[in-house]
């Protein structure tokens, strides 16, 4: 079984280089050119290759890498890693800084608590029944008529 392309021999003409050009001096085609007025058929087998059908050309990609771009890639790459271990680094240095505030807010919260403890402390030594007892001892006597009230 075999598949007929059909073509028409104008639309062949039309795309076809003349004969005239390609070889001079020598007419073309002399036999189709009264036959131009016909338009006929012409039955080609689908395995026979057709001339207007373009062929693949292997073309060669050189795939190798240049010295620029291996240096720019090397580039690329040391930046990426001074980058991990500059946020590593980072990451540490911040984990280290809040350990450090943790501590000092632990140290200024028992110095709140003992200062607080020496305040209490000073208020009960300061009381006016104590003082008046450790004169006594002192033997201190407290004279009335000294004593003046400030408002």
């Amino acid at each position: 079984m075999a598949i007929f392309i059909l073509k028409d021999r104008l639309n062949m003409e039309k795309h076809a280089m003349p004969a005239e050009k390609a070889i001079p001096n020598i007419p073309a085609y002399p036999k189709e050119q009264t036959q131009k007025a016909n338009v006929a058929m012409a039955a080609i087998p689908a395995s026979v290759p057709h001339t207007t059908t373009k062929t693949k050309t292997k073309v060669k990609v050189d795939r190798s890498i240049s010295i620029p771009q291996k240096m720019a890639i090397l580039g690329v790459f040391a930046l990426m890693i001074a980058a991990v271990l500059g946020l590593v680094i980072m990451r540490a240095n911040v984990s280290a800084t809040s350990q450090q505030l943790q501590d000092k807010q632990a140290e200024v919260q028992e110095l709140q608590i003992e200062k607080e403890n020496l305040t209490q402390e000073v208020h009960e030594l300061s009381t006016y029944s104590r003082i008046m007892e450790i004169a006594g001892e002192q033997g201190l006597t407290m004279d009335e008529e000294n004593i003046r009230n400030v408002e």
